[in-house]
């Protein structure tokens, strides 16, 4: 709400200054959006989660381990994209479409 048009750290908190001066409440602004504000402003500025900690905090809350569950599913898919490849292979030289020395 405060902050969508900025588009770097600094103008945030360019930005941040100019209003905290006119919303704070003791310069006669109102707490809410005050709050609303510093809440914004120290969301915008935290740095984001590397996807290695958010895997591992995901795997905390739900139990699953997403980095093993994605090998494994790229595993099987590529033991079946080899076996479908071998079985093409396969039938293609048993109808002579396909020379094996090239």
């Amino acid at each position: 709400m405060y902050f969508e048009d900025c588009t770097t750290p600094e103008e945030v908190k360019e930005k941040y200054r100019i209003l905290a001066k006119a919303l704070h409440p003791d310069k006669c602004g109102i707490e809410r959006y005050f709050a609303r504000l510093q809440s914004e402003y120290e969301e915008r500025l935290q740095p984001k989660a590397s996807p290695k900690k958010e895997a591992v905090k995901h795997k905390k809350q739900t139990g699953i381990d997403w980095n093993k569950t994605i090998k494994q599913m790229v595993t099987v898919g590529l033991q079946t994209g080899v076996s479908i490849l071998n079985t093409e292979l396969k039938r293609r030289l048993e109808d002579g479409t396909e020379n094996p020395v090239r």
